[in-house]
């Protein structure tokens, strides 16, 4: 089909000025911009341009964990040590035993938000996993429900480490 016409069907639907869309499938792949990034400074969108994603990104992130669970190479059950050995937090206990699972589902132990610089160089989420021993823990690991971004930069770490792409 027309992935166009598809787009502008939708933009005009939900009332979105622009979109910029990227598809892979059957080894092919597709990257188009429609429209422009907003009413009140209008710039064509590009397949280059770049939107701000915020916690859409989490769904990636875990899609992209169960991935490599799927794989065999990741476990849910598993503790974040078994894969970053130096994983460390307030508690030594629990760094030693909070899993995949617990940051899957917001349950890390964490205030949400632990938002320092650490670069945009291709070891940022190593370094900011890192520094999550300064991290404020609020309730031990597995205890009680803490939206975590925080919680998401790990797992995205965990994704380079599992993928081999660190």
């Amino acid at each position: 089909g027309d992935i166009g016409l598809f787009v502008r069907e939708e933009m005009e639907r939900a009332r979105v000025p622009g979109v910029a869309v990227g598809v892979i499938a059957d080894g092919r792949w597709y990257a188009g911009g429609f429209g422009v990034t907003s009413l009140r400074h209008p710039q064509s969108v590009t397949p280059h341009t770049l939107f701000q994603t915020g916690s859409t990104s989490k769904t990636f992130c875990a899609s992209a964990i169960m991935a490599l669970v799927d794989d065999g190479k990741l476990d849910v059950e598993a503790p974040v040590r078994r894969y970053i050995p130096t994983f460390r937090l307030r508690s030594e206990e629990d760094a030693a035993r909070v899993t995949i699972r617990h940051l899957l589902t917001h349950h890390g132990g964490w205030v949400g938000d632990y938002f320092k610089d650490h670069g945009d160089n291709d070891d940022a989420l190593a370094q900011m996993t890192a520094k999550m021993v300064d991290a404020p823990q609020v309730s031990p690991a597995g205890y009680a429900f803490s939206y975590s971004n925080a919680g998401f930069n790990v797992l995205a770490r965990l994704v380079e480490v599992g993928s081999g792409q660190v």
